[in-house]
């Protein structure tokens, strides 16, 4: 005869049930899912329908790399900080100096010499300004940052001759396009809106000892001193969060150091492109040639003005510009055939731990030190433009 049971196991016609309702060996534990009633057995008290497992050893490893990756991101993010920080005090000590040193001059009653002679003002410029102020703060700013480069502060890679005119010419291209960009475009821009921009000037020399003072002043030495200022302890600084963060950042910085929209717009432009070639290179060598270069066009053209003529220095600028066209779309179109000018990286999986893009310009800009050190330098870049 078949053994009937109710809904608690229980016989319904007073028999004992099988193993005194124990669980046979080899069987797994009582559970809903072995009795056609859905309770336990009388007297074993209340049991979990799905059983107790604890914690999934993947639950386990995915909470441990959603800490570690957390524990990075914030570790980065303080890291950025501090070199916006450290970035941004070496600018505003680059504004204080300047400052200090305007007041000197008038202190010392010399303001009228330097606006009268060239000589004079290719010299205090070249020692004051390029050396002390740019390249003093941001060297120091190195020197306390030295071990948190992952390269060399200042990048030497040896190119072959060939290679350094390549990236040369390629340089003063994009430095002839930056040109025409704010020529032809920046100013007609402001100026079909009623505004006109201003910027900062060098007089011409008048003497031969003023053409070479110009020439050290106005193009070798300020190209060294900001190429290692900006390129060498700057972007090689921030490179490792991305070479396109770190070229970009400092670009902007770059620009807003020189005061004024014309200048910044140029200036940003430039940057993007020497930051791109000291990249690619890992060089600031090509960086300091094409800066003394793109510098040195408009030394030539007042050391001609006052050689010969306004017109013969018309034309030596545009023989020059014209020089530059040629010769670098050569050089350009060489490396883009040749694949040194892009090589397209192989995909490779993001790196969960790392910062994005925004992220990193975030934790940068928005330090205490680069929004207090910006707002004198946006100050004078907006006081550069003047209602016609």
């Amino acid at each position: 005869m078949n053994q009937q049971y109710d809904p608690f196991g229980r016989p319904t016609n007073g028999a004992v049930p099988p193993n005194n309702g124990q669980t046979p060996p080899g069987q797994s534990p009582y559970n809903n899912y072995n009795n056609p009633g859905g309770y336990p057995p009388p007297g074993t008290g209340y049991q979990p329908p799905y059983g107790t497992y604890g914690q999934d050893p993947r639950q386990a490893a995915y909470f441990q790399r959603e800490n570690r990756r957390r524990l990075a991101l914030r570790s980065q993010k303080q890291e950025l900080r501090r070199f916006g920080n450290c970035i941004g005090l070496a600018i505003l000590a680059y504004f204080i100096l300047q400052l200090l040193f305007s007041q000197l001059l008038s202190v010392l009653h010399l303001k009228d010499i330097y606006e009268s002679s060239t000589v004079f003002q290719s010299c205090f410029s070249l020692l004051f300004i390029s050396v002390c102020s740019v390249a003093v703060p941001f060297g120091v700013m190195a020197l306390i940052n030295r071990r948190r480069y992952t390269g060399p502060v200042i990048p030497t890679h040896s190119l072959r001759t060939g290679q350094m005119a390549l990236w040369v010419s390629f340089g003063m291209l994009c430095c002839v396009g930056a040109n025409f960009a704010v020529t032809f475009g920046v100013i007609p821009l402001f100026k079909a809106f009623g505004y006109g921009l201003t910027s900062n000037s060098a007089g011409d020399p008048n003497s031969v000892f003023a053409c070479v003072i110009a020439l050290i002043g106005t193009a070798i030495v300020p190209a060294i001193c900001e190429e290692f200022a900006m390129r060498c302890c700057c972007v090689q600084l921030l490179r490792k969060y991305g070479n396109g963060f770190a070229v970009l950042s400092i670009s902007i910085v770059f620009g807003l150091l020189h005061g004024n929209v014309i200048q910044f717009v140029f200036a940003f432009l430039v940057g993007l492109i020497l930051g791109y070639i000291t990249v690619k290179t890992d060089s600031v060598v090509p960086a300091i040639l094409v800066h003394a270069l793109n510098n040195g066009m408009s030394v030539v053209a007042g050391i001609v003005r006052y050689a010969a003529t306004d017109k013969a220095a018309d034309s030596v600028t545009v023989g020059m510009y014209v020089f530059w066209l040629l010769v670098g779309a050569a050089a350009t179109i060489y490396l883009l055939v040749k694949k040194q000018l892009y090589t397209p990286k192989a995909q490779v999986a993001p790196n969960p731990e790392a910062p994005t893009f925004g992220q990193c310009m975030g934790a940068f800009f928005g330090t205490p030190g680069m929004i207090v050190s910006f707002i004198p330098l946006v100050v004078l870049t907006i006081f550069s433009i003047q209602k016609l």
